[in-house]
């Protein structure tokens, strides 16, 4: 299993085609896509694309803040997208 890191802008017609033809290119079967910070899985002409979302950046959308998770094993990969509840906000200056 090879795991890749996109971390740049993909195209605005089709992202999800950029991704998975970066993901061929460099022989990767699992991509984490991080530049959106909105948490997606989907699994495309046989690559798994992750991307965890953000554990604080809004980015300007309603969501949870969210992070992500992969557990490798012999002969799969487990894929989570966890959400945090935020209960309380912590400073330095409290």
């Amino acid at each position: 299993m090879r795991i890749n890191v996109h971390n740049e802008s993909a195209t605005k017609q089709n992202p999800k085609n950029e991704i998975v033809k970066y993901a061929k290119q460099n022989n990767a079967n699992i991509v984490l896509h991080v530049h959106t910070h909105l948490a997606t899985f989907a699994f495309d002409n046989g690559v798994y694309l992750l991307n965890p979302g953000s554990a604080s950046l809004k980015k300007g959308y309603d969501y949870k803040p969210s992070f992500g998770c992969i557990e490798l094993c012999e002969t799969k990969a487990i894929f989570k997208i966890l959400s945090i509840e935020v209960f309380e906000k912590l400073t330095s200056d409290e």
